[in-house]
């Protein structure tokens, strides 16, 4: 069992590692705290695992099957859930520059038609 914390602990610093540098891009960085928490999720739920299986009154040779099928499937779903958080992060980015680029394209156009109105009443004979 001692293998198995020891995979434990390898397998989630290299999670939390890859979490961070895939997050380190200004696109991405929003799902950073999220992927942290979720690999800590993780490790938190394969030590309850460890302590389940190890509680059980089966014998010793099934309980390293049991959490290695229980901890491959917690891998699984964790894995599933952060590329789904990270895909959601990135589909919902907004680029500050293109926004700032939208806002001042508006300001122009507000710019245009409100001297298009002035010119149209500086046009118009007095009133």
């Amino acid at each position: 069992m001692e293998a198995h914390s020891l995979t434990s602990c390898c397998y989630n610093a290299a999670a939390l590692c890859t979490a961070y540098l895939i997050t380190s891009t200004p696109r991405s960085s929003r799902a950073r705290l999220l992927l942290l928490v979720l690999v800590c999720v993780n490790f938190y739920l394969e030590k309850k695992i460890y302590q389940h299986v190890l509680s059980s009154d089966q014998p010793e040779h099934l309980h390293v099957e049991q959490v290695s099928v229980y901890v491959a499937a917690l891998r699984r779903l964790s894995v599933c859930v952060a590329l789904c958080v990270l895909l959601l992060v990135c589909v919902r980015y907004r680029d500050p520059v293109q926004q700032s680029l939208e806002v001042l394209q508006q300001l122009r156009e507000t710019q245009s038609s409100l001297q298009e109105a002035l010119q149209r009443a500086g046009e118009c004979p007095g009133e």
